[in-house]
């Protein structure tokens, strides 16, 4: 196994019991970058002078006995559509961004904090929107790597980073995490600012991090929170008691292959003594895509109106199509939308909280072609509600090619242990 293949906590118990240096981890990322990021262009930007830089003081600090956690020395990659002192913020675009950042956003200023070396700034959908970015999937070239955080999750799966900053407003962090056969956690919408991250709907936008496996998504999650994880704070993987599961919504738009996956993983748990409940779903979901549509296009026509009344082209014709939709919407249109989007909030937590994690399929099928970053409908619900997701590989298709669920509840360390244990079934 070579140094990129290995999970952060693996990697990073070679950095403390000192087989591995930082600075030999960050050759070993950029080595990777320079060998596969020509073809399946991940990255918008990488940066080796200030990584290795990085990778001198954080090695210092850490032969100091100053340990900043988990991420001490990681390489992780950051979504072109998130501030990074001193580079630019393109935002998927060749014109946006005339400056470089004046500083971190947010998130980014508590990974460095948790010390996370940045080693890259990854490719995103135009603002991250609709249409495919120029990033292709490393499982199968001729396949999305999903979208808007095509790069992150991209560079994930290729073992250029451990790590990276995704985005979701709709299903941004999931999908393309699954299509990648990685792992994507969108936490809790309001719990990681998304100060010094290019808005597309501010009542939908989630950040949150793109890994190998759940628990480096936790080791993330908690770095962009400003927390210093520790190993002895990862739950631990373990078989849950019940299992809640439905056939509402999503089963019946699946491919085959995702229904296979689902039953075949649920009846193996039920065999190992999880109790399976099955449950119908309280609220409309076809509702929920429609509300989430019109608060998504009215709060992006208010951010890019000023640059779209001076120069529309500028834009492609999917984003121009929200744009417009968004400015032709009326107040009270939007405010009937938010109004919908509190009371979903409210029935869905009272649901979650009553009946626990909910196990749906996190896409309706393997990654499609390249023409589309695929269907978010699976995840698109849980942006809309605030709802904490967690994908993760769960199986393959005849093909051989992922197939991933995902945990949907109140508790993140309810998902992350069951989504671990799932995990170990898998490889396994």
């Amino acid at each position: 196994m070579s140094l990129c293949d290995q999970s952060i906590l693996e990697i990073s118990k070679c950095i403390r019991n000192g087989s591995v240096s930082i600075a030999q981890l960050v050759e070993a990322s950029l080595d990777q970058i320079d060998a596969r990021d020509a073809d399946l262009k991940a990255f918008v930007e990488v940066c080796p002078s200030r990584a290795r830089e990085d990778a001198r003081i954080l090695q210092a600090e850490l032969d100091g006995q100053h340990d900043r956690g988990l991420l001490h020395g990681i390489p992780i990659g950051v979504k072109d559509i998130v501030d990074v002192a001193g580079v630019y913020t393109r935002g998927g675009t060749n014109w946006y961004g005339e400056d470089p950042a004046a500083e971190d956003a947010s998130l980014v200023a508590n990974l460095r904090a948790a010390g996370a070396l940045i080693i890259g700034k990854t490719v995103t959908t135009e603002f991250a929107g609709f249409d495919p970015s120029p990033t292709y999937n490393p499982l199968d070239p001729s396949r999305t790597p999903g979208g808007s955080s095509s790069g992150s999750a991209a560079s994930v799966a290729a073992r250029m980073c451990f790590m990276a900053v995704g985005t979701q407003t709709g299903g941004s962090i999931n999908r393309p995490a699954s299509y990648c056969g990685v792992a994507g956690f969108k936490p809790r919408f309001g719990t990681i600012s998304t100060d010094g991250v290019i808005p597309l709907s501010q009542s939908l936008d989630h950040p949150g991090p793109i890994a190998k496996r759940s628990s480096d998504c936790w080791i993330g999650w908690q770095a962009m929170l400003g927390n210093k994880a520790t190993s002895n704070e990862i739950p631990a993987a373990v078989l849950p008691n019940t299992l809640t599961v439905t056939r509402d919504f999503f089963i019946h738009k699946c491919d085959q292959s995702v229904i296979d996956v689902y039953d075949s993983l649920t009846t193996s748990m039920a065999d190992r003594g999880t109790r399976i409940e099955t449950i119908e779903l309280p609220v409309d979901f076809d509702d929920i895509l429609a509300m989430h549509r019109r608060i998504m296009s009215f709060e992006a026509s208010r951010v890019h109106e000023h640059d779209f009344r001076i120069d529309p082209s500028r834009y492609s014709f999917h984003f121009r199509q929200l744009i417009e939709e968004g400015l032709a919407l009326s107040k009270s249109s939007f405010q009937e939308a938010c109004r919908f989007q509190f009371q979903v909030k409210r029935i869905m937590d009272a649901f979650l909280q009553e009946n626990g994690p909910l196990l749906i399929p996190a896409t309706t099928g393997a990654a499609p072609g390249r023409e589309s970053t695929g269907d978010p409908r699976f995840n698109s619900p849980w942006s809309f509600s605030g709802i904490p997701s967690l994908s993760f590989v769960a199986g393959a298709d005849n093909k051989m090619f992922p197939i991933c669920l995902q945990l949907v509840g109140n508790d993140p360390s309810q998902l992350f242990s069951t989504a671990g244990f799932i995990e170990s079934l898998v490889v396994s």
